[in-house]
């Protein structure tokens, strides 16, 4: 189930999603960590070596130079960058992107799953301020939301309290998914809003995937989605060529991929309009209209692109 509520906590209009999962399966949530181990395993475990980065990108025409962290280096038929929203390979090969920036960002962490049911994800959309709460498996996904300047990441210091103020009308439930904000001494993520669109994803033997190549607010929740069918589809186009006519498989995962995922970017765009508002006269009148959106009207968009061969 998904529920829209008030900056008060209040439900505006809570969806039912057996129409969407009866159709393309069932909708689970996991964390980061949970999705890699998945693939991983799906994989065949491979070798994967973690906390080393690339540092120097050398196509020399039939192969890539590829130089890490570590101080190693090798040569590679293809180097794929996909090294998310900061991107090191987009940066080497492809120069920097412009971000899209909306000027939000939020806190995120975990807490008790005893604070909300296993199967409702709830979204508080009030007036500056956004309360998203995300049940996985064994814990739930919370991040407070609001502009950056409010939740001013550069200052642990009196973080909660500030927090805890931007949120202070919270009743309920919601107000206790609040109080769970870690102290100030504790760690936590900021997670600003923003993504980016490279212009091409593909320069020789370097090809860009997920976030490095278009990156997604996670208004819409397709990001990764997104990035799992590039790769599906790179794989695709690779088991055709050899590494003499690789180009031609490149154009091909490019041109099958960049403009469905640059559409479903719009769209997360589309939806950040109107879920990040500042305004409260503006809030309170798109609170009103949603308690009319059906769940078809709310995931038209989202729901379109499943719908369509990747």
């Amino acid at each position: 189930r998904y529920a829209v509520a008030n900056g008060r906590g209040e439900t505006i209009h809570a969806y039912d999603m057996d129409a969407i999962s009866s159709k393309l399966g069932e909708i689970r949530l996991t964390s980061r960590g949970e999705l890699l181990d998945v693939l991983h395993e799906a994989a065949g475990r491979p070798d994967v070596r973690m906390g080393v980065s690339i540092e120097t990108i050398e196509d020399r025409g039939d192969d890539v130079v590829a130089g890490l962290s570590d101080g190693s280096e090798a040569a590679y038929d293809l180097v794929v960058g996909a090294d998310g929203i900061h991107s090191k390979t987009r940066d080497l090969v492809f120069g920097p992107s412009e971000p899209f920036d909306v000027a939000w960002g939020g806190w995120v962490w975990w807490a008790d799953k005893a604070l909300v049911p296993h199967d409702l994800v709830t979204e508080y959309w009030g007036a500056g301020r956004f309360l998203g709460v995300y049940p996985t498996r064994e814990r739930i996904g919370v991040i407070a939301a609001g502009p950056v300047g409010q939740m001013d990441p550069e200052h642990n210091e009196g973080r909660r309290a500030r927090i805890l103020e931007s949120f202070a009308a919270l009743e309920g439930r919601a107000g206790d998914i609040i109080n769970s904000l870690p102290a100030d001494d504790e760690e936590l993520f900021f997670w600003r809003l923003a993504d980016q669109r490279t212009r091409t994803w593909i320069k020789g033997r370097v090809a860009l995937m997920g976030d490095s190549a278009c990156a997604f607010l996670p208004t819409a929740g397709i990001g990764a989605s997104m990035a799992m069918e590039s790769a599906a589809v790179m794989a695709d186009e690779l088991s055709r060529t050899d590494a003499a006519m690789l180009g031609h498989a490149l154009d091909f995962y490019e041109k099958r991929r960049k403009t469905r995922v640059e559409a479903a970017q719009a769209d997360s765009r589309k939806l950040a309009k109107m879920m990040l508002v500042e305004s409260t006269p503006l809030a309170w009148s798109r609170d009103q209209l949603l308690k009319f959106y059906t769940l078809e009207q709310l995931a038209k968009s989202i729901a379109k692109i499943f719908d369509q061969p990747i």
